[in-house]
């Protein structure tokens, strides 16, 4: 679940979402590649299978874009937006990773779809292992860094209200992020 500060952005974040992702396809943020596998510059992509109540799989080979908030002194909140398909947004938030940090962390997540169901675990029923976290430059007020890692949910996501179905299980992941932190 989200935050309580949160919660009335949830209303609006498709939307607003929806529009980064319509600006990274258009400045050229997706992978085209035409080999069919993930362009070793992208900095951007989840690759997971989903079960139960939905079923379909993200790979790193599909175009997305990201949602990046800006981080203040800990925590990291992914957004990865798929550029196809019923998914709006898959969310991976890491409450307690500082900036350049790596390790294992609890973790939550978010599933929304594009109708605005979403279905979501609890914070700390997803484990994160963050294996890369390096400094790639500083742009304006922010320290841009590459987040790469796994993680897995020990917990099915269950439906938030008004949404009603079964729970997705989120099956093993792997990913990378780049995350900004406030210099």
């Amino acid at each position: 679940m989200l935050p309580l500060a949160l919660r009335p952005v949830r209303r609006v974040l498709p939307t607003l979402l929806s529009s980064v992702l319509a600006l990274a396809a258009a400045a050229g943020c997706s992978d085209d590649s035409s080999e069919g596998t993930p362009d070793p510059a992208s900095d951007c992509w989840i690759s997971v299978a989903l079960s139960g109540g939905y079923q379909a799989s993200l790979a790193a080979d599909d175009s997305f874009a990201c949602g990046i908030p800006f981080g203040g002194d800990s925590g990291v909140w992914m957004i990865f937006l798929p550029a196809e398909g019923d998914i709006a947004q898959l969310q991976v938030v890491i409450d307690d990773v500082t900036e350049g940090e790596t390790g294992t962390f609890p973790a939550g997540t978010t599933l929304m779809f594009r109708d605005e169901r979403q279905w979501a675990t609890a914070q700390g029923d997803c484990t994160v292992q963050v294996d890369e976290h390096s400094f790639q430059r500083v742009d304006d007020n922010t320290n841009e860094y590459l987040m790469v890692g796994s993680g897995s949910c020990s917990a099915p996501a269950e439906a938030i209200a008004p949404a009603a179905g079964d729970p997705i299980t989120i099956g093993p992941f792997e990913f990378r992020f780049p995350p900004r932190w406030f210099r």
